[in-house]
């Protein structure tokens, strides 16, 4: 068999859970079989093209704007048959409804579909729709966690047997542990000499850093010596900077802005956070059990298949930062419990979630694209 070329479409160069998906999936592949590389919709400012150059994976833009409407279907036809792609890998419901008209225009020989989260299509009747045309018109349609399967079939009636759930992967040889002592170095700030408890992901009320905040205002009048490092950039910096002000705690939150080097700072925290509102299978909190950390999360979406609470993590409900505040004081108070839940989770990210095992089934995938059209030819 030939070797197949993929392409990823994201939405745009800036850095997210599932744009990080599709780079470590290409980066993953057998270059034997594969030639992949990474689509963005839209150009705009961000790190992406960075991070893709660094692992060797080449990147293109449609460069759509809202002028491209009428002509859409033919620019994407175009710059799919110059790149000569074989296997389309489309992430998200609304980018597929923007391609789909060109792909069929264009001699791709079939698509992939992942989606990675529901809360925009389950307050949006015109997506729910895309979706169920997205199941009977893709090659394969699949989902990142159990939790998003349910609802499409639950919510949407797609026949179970028309989805494959195909879980994140991490690039486990990035993110692990490293001896602090050895290194020697001060990686990531802090107030001094306390704990550190890092948060990563775009700054956004679906993250709701806002309660994170509010928790680390609990613990601070606890007097537990600690700092919080946020990574992730997004529209909610102004509110979290007047939050940090109005509860004093310029001295001990840091705001790092977007980074590139996640696998570099998270073996350096002592603990992770996540305190979203709803969330599909985050890749960061993969990263950071691949890392050996601990885990404090809500129990939102697919998380809770990867989290057992009280086993490998402790899960709170959202937007109580009571709650979690309690949760981190749990790990933060009881070193043995946390240093076994931190190895735990390494253990569990080697034996199911590596990068590899996920390249290797989506790969499987394009080339059951490529037989099935060699076939029909």
């Amino acid at each position: 068999m030939p070797i197949c070329r993929v392409a990823h479409l994201i939405y745009s160069p800036q850095i997210g859970g599932s744009e990080m998906v599709a780079a470590h999936v290409c980066n993953n592949l057998d270059r034997s079989r594969f030639d992949p590389m990474v689509l963005f919709m839209y150009r705009s400012s961000g790190a992406m093209p960075e991070v893709l150059s660094r692992l060797g994976v080449p990147c293109h833009s449609f460069d759509m704007t809202r002028l491209s409407f009428l002509l859409r279907p033919f620019i994407v036809a175009r710059i799919l048959n110059k790149l000569q792609v074989d296997v389309l890998h489309v992430h998200h419901i609304p980018l597929y409804r923007r391609v789909a008209q060109g792909v069929r225009l264009s001699r791709v020989k079939g698509v992939v579909f992942t989606e990675h989260a529901k809360f925009s299509i389950s307050r949006t009747p015109s997506l729910q729709e895309a979706c169920r045309r997205a199941a009977r018109q893709v090659a394969h349609f699949t989902t990142v966690s159990e939790d998003l399967k349910n609802y499409f079939v639950t919510q949407l009636d797609i026949p179970a047997s028309a989805i494959q759930v195909i879980l994140n992967g991490v690039d486990i040889k990035r993110f692990r542990p490293v001896n602090r002592e050895k290194v020697g170095q001060k990686i990531l700030p802090s107030s001094g000499g306390g704990k550190i408890m890092i948060s990563v992901g775009r700054l956004t009320e679906a993250k709701d850093q806002v309660t994170l905040l509010r928790a680390m205002k609990l613990l601070m009048q606890k007097q537990i010596n600690l700092s919080l490092v946020l990574v992730g950039e997004g529209e909610l910096r102004p509110l979290l900077e007047k939050t940090i002000r109005e509860l004093d705690l310029q001295k001990a939150v840091f705001l790092l802005g977007n980074r590139t080097d996640v696998d570099a700072l998270l073996p350096h925290a002592d603990l992770f956070v996540l305190s979203s509102r709803r969330e599909g299978l985050p890749m960061v909190l993969l990263e950071a059990m691949a890392c050996q950390l601990p885990v404090v999360s809500t129990s939102v979406g697919g998380i809770p298949e990867v989290v057992q609470d009280g086993v490998n993590g402790l899960l709170v409900d959202p937007e109580n930062p009571e709650a979690l505040a309690a949760k981190i004081a749990v790990l933060l108070t009881q070193p043995d419990m946390a240093s076994k839940m931190g190895a735990a989770n390494r253990q569990k990210v080697v034996a199911e979630y590596s990068m590899a095992q996920t390249a290797e089934r989506y790969g499987q995938l394009y080339e059951q694209v490529m037989a099935a059209h060699a076939g029909i030819r």
